[in-house]
């Protein structure tokens, strides 16, 4: 147990000081901010639904995170796109649905949608490196 453990600890390790990661949580968080300011804007100048604001905003987020991850982050510029965009596709039609299941979960309670979007990224933030790193931008 202690072994698995100490592996487990050496591979985060591993992956925080790696600069794949360091670009990927860059990205994360102008993606988070430009998602954010989308939705704000959505929701106070063109009145729009919540749920049609989160989505608008979520998907023009989405394509700016495919091209800078894949061209900056995991420096995988070369073949394979359509393998890349399917899979991508596959990931983040999930994070789509639980984005949407915990905004409209915790929005429905009474809690303001906008600590329900970091509370579904939180959700979505962890598993997603790993996708990019390993299955989807493999990278060297």
């Amino acid at each position: 147990m202690r072994e698995k453990l100490i592996k487990i600890h050496t591979l985060g390790r591993r992956a925080v000081s790696s600069k794949s990661f360091r670009r990927y949580i860059f990205v994360g968080i102008s993606t988070v901010a430009l998602d954010f300011l989308l939705l704000i804007l959505l929701r106070s100048k063109f009145s729009s639904g919540l749920l049609s604001a989160v989505s608008i905003a979520y998907w023009i987020s989405i394509a700016y995170n495919f091209s800078i991850n894949r061209y900056w982050s995991f420096e995988a510029s070369e073949g394979m796109v359509p393998r890349q965009l399917f899979l991508y596709g596959l990931l983040l039609i999930f994070n789509y649905s639980v984005t949407l299941g915990v905004i409209w979960g915790i929005e429905s309670v009474g809690i303001s949608e906008y600590i329900a979007k970091l509370v579904a990224l939180s959700f979505t933030i962890t598993w997603t490196y790993i996708f990019y790193k390993k299955i989807i931008f493999i990278t060297k």
